[in-house]
Formats: structure tokens, C-alpha cells, sequence
């Protein structure tokens, strides 16, 4: 009898053990859960100003509108192309917020940050003048009216993006970098040949 009632307490105790440890770890999982950052603190909002012939976005959550085109553009690995709305500072010295539309933009999921292509956004947008390349300021011609502009970064320009989002950055002060991507018309035209595919 005394050995049946040890025999019972020990499964007794191994089940009270074993209660605890998932319990434990029921706990653990819910506190990584909410000490991790949410997913808007994870993207990458490092919107580099450069030089090339596209936009590029690292994250699919910068996405307004989004068609999906698996691919190649140069040697980097694209994703799919879309359209970008970010909302910006107007001028340093200026509360002001506006927002800049960035259209036909990469997706490219293993770059370093996110690049708005200076020459190709003003080549679309021939209202907008950049009168300053020490800030990036860049001013409507019409009225002159303040619109964007940047700062420096790791030695290059960035946006300044209104509310000033935090998120992973993958630049380092230390190292010099070379952002801008130069797509050939082949591989544009492969890549809308793709699109337009996807869309039927």
C-alpha cells in the first residue's frame, strides 16, 4: 500500500511539475510577445535620396498599391512594383507636413534601405525645383513654396519624413555606401512585360 501511495504522489507531482513548466512558458511567450516592437517599429524607414533611375522600398508594408512582378533588376532580387505615399516635412524650419506620391517603385527586399531617386521624381514632377543640394530643399516654382527636403545621414541625404518614424536601420556611420540603382531598359521593359502579365 505504502508503494502505491508513493507510486500516486509521484504522478501527482510530475503532473503538478509539468502544469507549471507549460505555464512557465505560456508566460514567457506572452511577455516576448508584447516586449517585442510592433511591426511598424521593425520597417525600414530610411528613405535615402540617390541617384539611378528608379525608386526602391525595402519593406512591402511601405506599399499603397501593389502588383507582383518576381524578378531581377540589375543584380538586385525584385519583388514587385507599386506605389509609395510618404508623408513629409516641408522645410527644417517649417512645421508643415505634405506628401510625396512615388510611383513605379521596386520592391526590393534584400536592399540596405529605401531610395527615392531624386532625378526621376523631379523628371515627373517638373513643378518642383530643388534649390538646394546642401538640404535637399526642394520648393514649388510657382509660388515657392517649401515641399521636402533632407538631411544628412551615414554621409548621404535623407528624407526627412514627417513625425519622424522609428524603425531598423541597416547604415552605419562608418561605411561608405553606393544606394542608387541604375536599371537597364531591358530589364524595365522585362519587368512591365511581367506586371502586365500578372494583371490579366
Amino acid at each position: 500500500m505504502g508503494e502505491i501511495g508513493d507510486h500516486h504522489r509521484d504522478i501527482k507531482q510530475h503532473k503538478k511539475q509539468h502544469k507549471q513548466k507549460h505555464l512557465k512558458q505560456k508566460h514567457q511567450k506572452e511577455q516576448q510577445k508584447r516586449e517585442s516592437p510592433p511591426r511598424s517599429h521593425r520597417r525600414c524607414w530610411d528613405w535615402m535620396l540617390v541617384s539611378g533611375n528608379v525608386h526602391y522600398a525595402k519593406n512591402r508594408a511601405a506599399f499603397t498599391s501593389y502588383r507582383r512582378a518576381p524578378g531581377k533588376i540589375g543584380h538586385m532580387r525584385v519583388l514587385g512594383v507599386g506605389t509609395v505615399q510618404l508623408q513629409v516635412r516641408r522645410a527644417p524650419e517649417d512645421e508643415r507636413t505634405g506628401t510625396m506620391v512615388l510611383n513605379d517603385v521596386m520592391h526590393f527586399p534584400d536592399a540596405l534601405c529605401n531610395g527615392v531617386c531624386i532625378n526621376k521624381h523631379l523628371r515627373e514632377n517638373p513643378q518642383e525645383d530643388l534649390t538646394s543640394w546642401k538640404t535637399f530643399q526642394v520648393e514649388d516654382r510657382n509660388n515657392g513654396e517649401p515641399l521636402w527636403y533632407g538631411k544628412d545621414y551615414c554621409g548621404l541625404g535623407r528624407l526627412v519624413l514627417a513625425g519622424d518614424p522609428q524603425g531598423e536601420t541597416y547604415l552605419s556611420e562608418d561605411q561608405g555606401y553606393l544606394l542608387s540603382v541604375h536599371a537597364s531598359e531591358a530589364d524595365l521593359e522585362k519587368l512591365h512585360r511581367r506586371v502586365d502579365s500578372a494583371s490579366l
